[in-house]
């Protein structure tokens, strides 16, 4: 890579994002747009990130998303790559994702990186990124013995990684609103149901429900990707706020039903744990094997009346909102039985993975239609 061909970026790494923008004024508020005009997010959800160069001068991070992309962050300042490197690697965890072969990130100390200037290059899959920051002070041989030793207490201080548990029970990880423990998010935002949910079905009531393909078609994913990091940046920003005041706006004109369709099941996709929870997926099958009717509502509602009360909540809350996207059906053309295709995936899977895929998704979709269809008896 030849450094003359790099573009000079602004970069923040922002909850569950690594977010681009052109300079520093781009990533600035706006009204209507409080993130501000970014070049485009790179989602950290399901990503690794490792050391990239060659052994003796390995002066760059080189970030791979789930989809393939590959980033390279280099910097001239070894301090600071492994301050960026253990913050993107905590985030990566936070997550739910495993960044082997990277160095583990600490339990405290370090504060998080939240942006800094970069220049940019199209290279790999997508893009490549270089640090353009200005060393401070001089090169002194102080300056070099001082550096040289908060390198080693870095680098001793990271030896072992902690466990996700533990950075949990000391608040050092916090769940965004996606990819979150769903008890965990209600509880912190003090509801039964989360916020974005109940926002995100109000927006897309507010639209209609009778446009074709509701929730089939797929929304623009970057326009996806985009409410997503504005909906974890707002999560942050009220952690420590007594008030929740919202800094996103899902009327807002930029995001079209698809968008917000595709976020709202994207929700439910990245739970740490689906809504109907993992030990009932087995426990459906017979259920729904039953050969009387009164006997199958009997075992599902006994079953559904199992789940904690979030989800209980929740999800009686969002078949009712997909009922009505079913009574629209001569509009949208969204059946019960499409609207079960689309949404079985979504709201339950195995806790491991079986090479059952096809009847897995029969199952799914089965489960999900027939609580449509028995919603009013299920939930009396």
């Amino acid at each position: 890579m030849s450094q003359k061909n790099y573009n000079q970026n602004y970069v923040k790494l922002a909850g569950s994002n690594i977010v681009f923008y052109k300079d520093l004024r781009a990533s600035k508020s706006l009204p209507g747009s409080p993130n501000g005009r970014p070049e485009f997010i790179v989602p950290l959800h399901g990503a690794s990130v490792e050391r990239h160069g060659k052994e003796k001068s390995k002066k760059s991070i080189k970030l791979t998303t789930s989809q393939g992309d590959q980033y390279v962050l280099s910097y001239e300042d070894e301090y600071m790559l492994l301050m960026w490197l253990s913050n993107i690697d905590k985030t990566i965890i936070s997550l739910g994702g495993s960044t082997d072969p990277a160095p583990p990130s600490p339990t405290q100390t370090l504060e998080p990186l939240t942006e800094k200037t970069v220049k940019k290059k199209p290279s790999f899959k997508t893009s490549a990124t270089k640090d353009n920051i200005v060393r401070k002070g001089s090169s002194n041989e102080e300056g070099s013995l001082e550096r040289g030793k908060l390198r080693n207490k870095l680098f001793n201080f990271i030896k072992s990684r902690p466990t996700k548990e533990s950075l949990e029970q000391k608040g050092i990880i916090k769940d965004a609103v996606f990819g979150a423990h769903l008890r965990l998010l209600c509880e912190r935002e003090k509801g039964k149901i989360p916020k974005f949910v109940q926002k995100c079905v109000v927006a897309i009531e507010k639209k209609g429900l009778d446009h074709d393909g509701i929730y089939r078609i797929s929304g623009n994913l970057a326009q996806i990707q985009k409410l997503r990091c504005q909906v974890d940046q707002d999560a942050e920003l009220n952690l420590n706020s007594e008030t929740h005041k919202d800094h996103y706006n899902l009327d807002d004109e930029c995001w079209d039903i698809h968008v917000l369709t595709g976020s709202l099941k994207l929700f439910f996709r990245e739970l740490k744990e689906p809504l109907f929870t993992f030990n009932l997926f087995d426990r459906f099958i017979p259920a729904l094997s039953r050969e009387k009717n009164a006997d199958r509502l009997k075992a599902v509602r006994e079953l559904i009346n199992t789940l904690p009360k979030h989800n209980y909540e929740t999800l009686k809350y969002l078949l009712a909102h997909l009922c009505k996207v079913v009574d629209q059906s001569k509009e949208n053309r969204m059946q019960v039985h499409n609207v079960a295709i689309v949404f079985g995936p979504t709201l339950i899977w195995p806790e491991t993975v079986t090479p059952n895929l096809a009847a897995n998704m029969i199952y799914q979709s089965r489960i999900v239609e027939y609580c449509l269809l028995e919603f009013k008896n299920i939930f009396r």
